[in-house]
């Protein structure tokens, strides 16, 4: 198993279980499940967060990592200026948090499970080059 295939299983790994962890934490009813949730969540997140970087660079190049990883955190910064809001305004409307924190933890499991659909677009780049090469600049 090649070194890019195992940093895209842990990325995925760490995803679903955050997602899956996020989705279940309205279920969480005593301190202890609570923190032994919040270990979970944070170790998952900390794992897929920490090796994002090294996904882009085996996917774009290490020439293309610099700009690639400052779009994604100013991105990702976008998300949570606005995220927080428009979950209090849902709040207000439904009155409970626990279907916010479901269904962006379904959210996030179908984020990890559509890069299963990566090998087949990484295969049907490899034919399609090796029917039109195209000179790199």
């Amino acid at each position: 198993m090649s070194r890019s295939c195992q940093s895209i299983g842990i990325f995925v790994g760490g995803l679903f279980i955050s997602g899956i962890s996020l989705a279940l934490l309205p279920i969480v009813t005593s301190y202890t499940l609570l923190s032994v949730y919040c270990g979970i969540f944070g170790l998952a997140s900390g794992i897929y967060v920490g090796i994002t970087a090294v996904i882009m660079a085996d996917m774009l190049g290490t020439e293309k990592l610099t700009s690639s990883y400052g779009i994604s955190l100013f991105v990702n910064g976008i998300i949570q200026l606005v995220g927080p809001p428009i979950c209090g305004i849902i709040y207000e409307q439904i009155g409970s948090y626990g279907p916010i924190f479901s269904i962006l933890g379904i959210v996030l499991v179908v984020g990890a499970s559509l890069w299963g659909f990566v090998p087949f677009i990484r295969k049907r780049q490899k034919i399609m080059e090796k029917e039109s090469p195209i000179e790199k600049l």
